[in-house]
């Protein structure tokens, strides 16, 4: 009697376990929704509603490799990880809004502790997941550049920075760029002094979205990898459709 009663469980607890995987939504379909969604869209982060419709519960940036950036995160913001013994990337989604085609990523920072060698340096990346070939190729090699801002005394000088020098950093002309692609090979940098990094890459969108067929959809996610010891000003992160 009680084998009859445990088998008669396990075939109803089978039987919702079916009709749970059967209502559950295909992977990607978030994503084709809302490339086939009459929304407004523009090129930039996801936000946080694209976000969750696209994500799914794949949960992109669980672990600790993440340092906790994703959408609404507010810049400028200081990245500070002098107080960790493991490296962390900072990611943003580029937002299926961005018509395929090439897009420029880019951060404007300032380096607040500097080391030799590797230690307590950051830079950015084409792609944090590190395998999506799925939604962009063609990354070129990033070029980190020194920033010119004229002669700035802050009014409090116990600020990192102050509005006015920000505002200068961001307008401010590129020289010296070089190839930054690599800790060991990324030009050093200067302590109190501004930088940008930048790369383009051609991104597919929602014309890959649409090739998905059943296969989940990850996100082409540029980051900022960070060593342990890192500690900088980022003052914008930014992608564009690229001219």
């Amino acid at each position: 009697m009680r084998a009859a009663i445990a088998l008669a469980a396990l075939i109803i607890m089978c039987a919702a376990m079916v009709a749970a995987a059967e209502d559950a939504p295909a992977p990607g379909s978030g994503a084709a929704a809302f490339c086939k969604s009459s929304q407004p869209k523009s090129c930039g982060w996801a936000g946080e509603e694209e976000w969750s419709q696209t994500e799914q519960g794949n949960c992109w940036l669980c672990g600790t490799v993440w340092y906790g950036f994703g959408p609404g995160v507010p810049l400028p913001t200081v990245v500070d990880l002098t107080s960790t013994n493991y490296y962390q990337y900072a990611g943003q989604a580029v937002s299926l809004g961005c018509r395929p085609g090439k897009v420029v990523v880019r951060i404007v920072h300032k380096p607040l502790v500097t080391q030799d060698g590797c230690s307590s340096s950051y830079r950015l990346v084409s792609d944090g997941l590190g395998r999506n070939e799925q939604m962009m190729r063609g990354a070129t090699p990033v070029q980190r550049c020194e920033l010119q801002l004229p002669p700035h005394t802050p009014a409090d000088e116990t600020e990192v920075a102050d509005e006015t020098e920000i505002e200068a950093a961001l307008s401010s002309t590129e020289v010296n760029c070089k190839p930054c692609v690599a800790c060991d090979d990324c030009p050093g940098a200067v302590e109190g002094a501004w930088y940008s990094d930048t790369f383009y890459a051609t991104f597919h969108g929602c014309d890959a979205v649409a090739k998905l067929k059943g296969e989940p959809y990850e996100p082409f996610m540029p980051s900022v990898a960070i060593n342990a010891g890192a500690k900088f000003l980022l003052a914008k992160f930014e992608v564009q459709e690229a001219d």
